[in-house]
């Protein structure tokens, strides 16, 4: 699993000239990710992360990821409220692997764990 992220600074508005932080963002999974998290029909329907953008709060789901074109420049008011997102996304995407890799585990049947 690979997530493409790339932050740029521009600016808003004809004459008042306004910070933003565009955000875009794309997941790549490995075709046997994609195998394993196509057995579950929730998995791209999953919340990654949820970011004000432009000053709406939207929720990320796997499923908008995983488009080619994934994210594209999402406005940020803020970077603080940019790094919130982004941290937030990453630790969305790590769960989402550990759920992927936990799919994995239950298809290929028992288990035993020594202690």
């Amino acid at each position: 699993m690979k997530l493409h992220a790339n932050t740029t600074e521009g600016s808003k508005g004809l004459l008042f000239k306004k910070k933003v932080w565009l955000f875009s963002a794309r997941l790549e999974l490995t075709p046997e990710e994609l195998q394993l998290a196509d057995l579950d029909p929730t998995v791209r329907k999953k919340t990654i992360a949820t970011g004000i953008f432009g000053g709406m709060e939207i929720a990320t789901t796997v499923n908008m990821l995983l488009k080619p074109e994934g994210l594209s420049n999402y406005q940020f008011d803020t970077l603080a409220n940019q790094t919130s997102f982004e941290k937030e996304l990453r630790e969305g995407c790590a769960a989402l692997k550990d759920h992927i890799s936990r799919l994995g585990q239950v298809r290929s049947g028992p288990t035993t764990t020594e202690f």
